[in-house]
């Protein structure tokens, strides 16, 4: 199951007040479909949620570092995005391994520097 129900979305700030309310919403969201699904145990359950939490924000952040990009500007502010998204990914991975029977070390996304965006020359 992705991140159910349909269209959740994870709000990602710097603001830990609006990335705290998001992700506990969509937390929800997904430890509901999980259950729907099957998954009983709540240890269980909740280190699938935070699995699929990492799996999504790993993902945002590798699109956000690929791909060509028109200016330096949008290389910096990418890359940006990039590691709030790996920071993200970081955080339910951690979570995750807290919990008995936790996730093993997480794939990690590649450097995210404004270097690794390149801009597209004209």
């Amino acid at each position: 199951a992705a991140l159910d129900p349909k269209g959740a979305r994870l709000a990602l700030s710097y603001d830990p007040e609006v990335s705290g309310k998001w992700l506990a919403r969509v937390l929800d969201g997904v430890r509901a479909t999980l259950a729907r699904d099957g998954a009983a145990d709540p240890i269980a359950l909740e280190v699938r949620a935070l699995e699929q939490v990492r799996l999504r924000c790993h993902a945002a952040a590798e699109r956000w570092l690929g791909g060509a990009v028109p200016d330096a500007m949008c290389t910096a502010y990418r890359a940006e995005l990039a590691a709030l998204a790996s920071a993200c990914a970081d955080f339910a991975a951690e979570a995750g391994r807290e919990l008995p029977g936790g996730g093993t070390a997480p794939e990690r996304v590649a450097e995210t520097t404004p270097e690794r965006a390149q801009p597209v020359r004209a």
